[in-house]
């Protein structure tokens, strides 16, 4: 009996670490990006990405998928979506830089989210 009360607890603690959402505050910081969650001023559910050039701070162009849709940054080197309440992965790439992949980034209805995005120089050859 005691085997399987362990086995459980491990099961358990399994399954939390690896369904766990990247934004379980209200801010988290990595090397190439942070994340803000907000409350929507419209009570719509958004996500808001800015790009920058790590080394100048300059916003640049980057491409954006949110669960494999493209949003295209023009005319305002940033992407504002409007979305329903859900789990999101996203991707952002730009030639010339690095991507980067947030997974499992969890919104609830009335969030604004805002993702702050640093790309760092890709060295590897385009040919």
């Amino acid at each position: 009996m005691s085997n399987v009360i362990k086995y459980l607890v491990l099961f358990s603690t399994f399954l939390i670490f690896t369904n766990c959402n990247v934004l379980k505050d209200n801010y988290y910081k990595t090397e190439t990006f942070e994340i803000i969650r907000k409350k929507s001023n419209d009570k719509t559910t958004q996500m808001i990405v800015n790009c920058y050039d790590s080394l100048d701070e300059s916003k640049i162009p980057a491409g954006i998928l949110i669960n494999g849709v493209f949003f295209n940054p023009f005319p305002k080197n940033n992407v504002k979506a409007v979305l329903f309440p859900n789990i999101f992965d996203v991707e952002i790439f730009y030639i010339g830089k690095q991507s980067i992949k947030i997974q499992k980034l969890s919104i609830k209805s009335g969030d604004s989210i805002v993702v702050n995005v640093h790309m760092k120089e890709n060295l590897t050859p385009l040919y």
